[in-house]
């Protein structure tokens, strides 16, 4: 019986040694690569790490998405950039993405993309050029795409939604000229 209980608590102490040892294998890249893209709880969270950026949220929001974003990446390093991934009501997959970033190349590759381009023209938000793209998604849904610059920043909306949505959905991203 003795020999059971000792047996026991190697065992434990072995399991808590290596559970210790994950953990410190898990913190690692995210101390050697501080700033780097990472998953965060909350878009407050994000405003804590990037103090000297501006997050730009939306004022309206389609009626068809859940908010909160349902994933919030955000980095420091090579360049200020946050990514805000939003589901869709009826199905719960992505069907919106906001991006802002530093640097325009950050609006690329991500899950929604505008396959099958059948129009692509440039607006006006309050005072901001902006490019608009439509077309078709991956799963032949209608889809658009606006990028635009504001306070420095390079804002991209993809939405699986007819091109006024976004529009409408940019314009409450835009501040007024002025203030």
């Amino acid at each position: 019986m003795r020999e059971h209980m000792t047996h026991l608590m190697v065992f434990g102490l072995a399991v808590v040694i290596l559970l210790g040892v994950l953990k410190f294998f898990n913190w690692l890249p995210g101390a050697l690569q501080e700033g780097a893209l990472r998953r965060y709880a909350s878009i407050e969270e994000v405003r804590s790490i990037q103090k000297d950026r501006k997050i730009h949220v939306p004022a309206y929001f389609p009626q068809s998405f859940k908010w909160p974003p349902s994933t919030i990446l955000a980095q420091n390093r090579p360049f200020s950039a946050v990514v805000m991934e939003f589901d869709r009501l009826s199905s719960g997959e992505v069907g919106l993405i906001i991006l802002q970033a530093e640097s325009e190349d950050f609006l690329g590759q991500h899950k929604i993309r505008v396959l099958d381009i059948q129009s692509r023209s440039s607006c006006t938000l309050k005072g901001r050029d902006a490019m608009v793209e439509s077309g078709l998604c991956g799963r032949d849904e209608v889809c658009s795409k606006i990028t635009f610059k504001e306070d420095g920043s390079w804002i991209g909306i993809l939405m699986e939604a007819p091109e006024y949505e976004a529009i409408i959905l940019a314009e409450s991203m835009v501040r007024e000229d002025g203030e």
